[in-house]
């Protein structure tokens, strides 16, 4: 019997999936936390973002009435995100269709993680590389742990070994400023960090 276009399309991503955690076996460990080696942290407030096109994403606090989104790191640090242009989990678009791949997965913590980056480039941060990483990863286990999403370990690891690549280093590296229109140079804040 002939499976159904379902039945097709679950054999792919399962083939898919399966194709994407052999490769992880074979990157250097020295890149790679595992998810034991992470603490969990907290999440607290509302995460809004407006819709500016696809891919194109405002990160904004709400109002005063509400508490400000914040990510409270397993040793305390309390991580609290201003106002950036993100696209959430830079993830490329063929991965979207594997579970723990879409862009939105973990979006709390890509927007923690985004924010950081933000904060190294316009701000002159004083986290390194592997500090930031670190920190994504505690957010993503925060929401796994929480059961906000599902545990996928494979998609951790993935992720672990990806953000540690030379090509997210070299971004690191090289990325440039920018600030929404409405923003004044005025309006920077002093630390992301409360």
């Amino acid at each position: 019997m002939k499976p159904n276009k379902t039945q097709q399309d679950a054999q792919i991503l399962s083939k898919r999936y399966q194709q994407f955690s052999a490769i992880t076996q074979f990157l250097p460990a020295a890149t790679y936390e595992s998810y034991d080696d992470i603490d969990a942290g907290t999440f607290s407030g509302i995460l809004t973002v407006e819709w500016h096109g696809p891919r194109k994403f405002l990160f904004r606090q709400q109002d005063g009435s509400s508490p400000s989104f914040s990510f409270t790191r397993a040793n305390g640090e309390v991580i609290v995100p201003g106002q950036m242009k993100t696209d959430a989990g830079t993830i490329p678009k063929f991965l979207w269709t594997i579970p723990g791949f879409s862009p939105w997965e973990f979006g709390p913590a890509y927007i923690i993680h985004d924010w950081e980056f933000r904060y190294h480039t316009c701000y002159r941060g004083t986290k390194t590389f592997a500090e930031v990483n670190r920190t994504l990863l505690e957010g993503i286990k925060t929401l796994m742990e929480s059961g906000l999403c599902e545990k996928n370990l494979a998609a951790f690891k993935i992720i672990a070994y990806s953000i540690n690549s030379n090509a997210v280093k070299k971004h690191w590296d090289e990325l440039q400023c920018t600030r929404h229109p409405s923003q004044s140079p005025l309006e920077e804040v002093t630390s992301p960090h409360s």
